[in-house]
Order: structure tokens, then sequence, then C-alpha cells
């Protein structure tokens, strides 16, 4: 709770640009809350964790649905909606009953729902990803750019946005020197694993 309030005060003081952007990235935020566990020693909170069991079996029935699986919603003997629900909530309940009054998860929980988290992120990653990728094409077929002008210019500056992010919050942190490796070292090790299998295929 303490954590919360700080981030809304240090949100308040934002400028007024900034603060429009808060409001506009919430949802977002709060539906990678419900779904994503989290469970470093600085970001974990119980009531979160909880919600955050309940959530991602529901997201991943809904992501599920979306790449074309059968039973999701109807069908079957029980639509494994359902299912998900069910088994979210009794692990949400355990979650909650389990850490009472404890302020971090045990080593191997921890290992376990970060794991699971790392997963339920992912998706939400292949959905923003193809999301962008179907609106560039929209609006390179309505300006008429050629596909092929597309992939090498803002479909492969779109490829770096992680990396840039990353070396970022690595010169935040004082580790500056981590930037330029990083930008350097993991094209350098892209390039021959993607070209390999086309020279030689």
């Amino acid at each position: 709770m303490a954590r919360a309030r700080a981030n809304v005060l240090a949100a308040l003081e934002d400028p007024l640009p900034q603060k429009v952007l808060n409001v506009l990235e919430l949802p977002f935020t709060a539906a990678r809350a419900a779904t994503v566990p989290l469970t470093a020693g600085d970001r974990y909170a119980r009531a979160p964790f909880a919600l955050s069991l309940l959530g991602a079996p529901v997201w991943l029935c809904c992501y599920a649905h979306a790449r074309g699986a059968r039973n999701v919603f109807v069908g079957g003997v029980v639509p494994l909606f359902y299912v998900a629900a069910v088994v979210g909530a009794a692990c949400a309940a355990a979650a909650w009953h389990s850490t009472r009054g404890s302020d971090d998860l045990p080593f191997a929980a921890a290992t376990i729902f970060a794991l699971m988290g790392f997963f339920v992120a992912a998706t939400w990653i292949d959905v923003f990803a193809g999301e962008l990728a179907a609106a560039l094409e929209f609006f390179a077929a309505l300006s008429g750019i050629k596909p092929e002008i597309l992939g090498l210019t803002l479909l492969a500056w779109g490829n770096s946005v992680g990396d840039y992010f990353t070396n970022v919050a690595m010169a935040r942190k004082g580790l500056a020197n981590m930037a330029p490796t990083g930008a350097c070292v993991k094209p350098s090790r892209r390039v021959p694993s993607t070209a390999t299998p086309a020279l030689t295929g």
C-alpha cells in the first residue's frame, strides 16, 4: 500500500504530457498487474500476487482462443475457460492464505511463479507485437508503401526498441558500460544465427 501511494505521489509531480501518457497507459498497466505474477522482492505484494494467479489462467484462455484454440469458451464436456477460472481462483485463495504474515515468497515458489510470469508476459508481448505489425501494414497499404520497404525500415527499427529500453535502464542503474556492449554484441550474434539457416538451407 505504501509503495502504491508513493507511486501515485510521484506521478502527480510529473509534467502534464507525462500525466496524460500515464492515464492512457493505466488500462494496460492494470491488465499486466492482474495477469503477470511479480515475485521480485522490490515488486512483490501479497494482494496483486494473488490477483495475478486468478487472472493469469483466464488471460491464457483468451490468448489461446485468439490464436485459434477450440473449446475454450464453448463446446466440450466443460469449456476450458471455466476450468481455468476455477484453478485460478483456487491458486489465488491458496496464495492469499499461505502468504499471510510474510513479506516475500519462498525461493522455490518464487522461482516457479517467476517462470510463469515470464511465460504470461511473453504472450502479452506477442499480442502487442502482432497488433503493431498489423497496424503498420495497414498504414503502409493506405500510403502505398511496399511491404519490402516497410520490413527494411519501420519493422526493423521496431525490432530494436526492446534493446533501446534495456540499454537505457542499464545506464540509469550506473551500468553504462553494459549499454554499448549490448548494442554491439546482440546484433553481431543475431545476424549469424539468422543468416546461417538462410545460407545453408
